[in-house]
């Protein structure tokens, strides 16, 4: 899984070094397919391979992008991710694409508490939050 922060450039790691058994060249594909909607994004990419033991490659997310490693994302949520070469799928997870950070808020409370009731029929655990 990685997270894709919406109007940024990032580099992303995945393992493909291990799933490539021959030449390195060829045309590499970020499949993105919404979860909720099923929009799908093909982002064109050029992977770094000079790590052995992960992938990099570059992309940056903003109004309006289509160039090679640039997306324009419409919704923000959960993906489905593939990592396509010549028409082979070589990796598939989840993304997130996320507008900010999320924070803990005190608005429900800090902690949860528990009120136990004695009985020796029935013993229900009341959760306050």
């Amino acid at each position: 899984m990685f997270y894709i922060a919406k109007n940024s450039i990032q580099t992303i790691s995945v393992t493909l070094a291990d799933k490539i058994f021959e030449s390195l060249t060829g045309n590499y594909t970020l499949k993105l397919t919404n979860d909720t909607t099923l929009d799908e994004f093909n982002i064109v990419i050029e992977p770094d391979f000079t790590n052995i033991r992960y992938t990099t490659f570059r992309l940056q997310e903003g109004n309006g992008l289509t160039g090679t490693g640039q997306v324009d994302l419409k919704y923000d949520g959960s993906y489905t991710y593939e990592i396509i070469r010549d028409s082979v799928t070589l990796e598939k997870g989840k993304a997130i694409v996320h507008t900010g950070q999320v924070t803990p808020s005190n608005k429900f409370g800090t902690e949860v508490t528990y009120t136990e009731h004695t009985t020796t029929e029935t013993n229900h655990q009341y959760i306050k939050v």
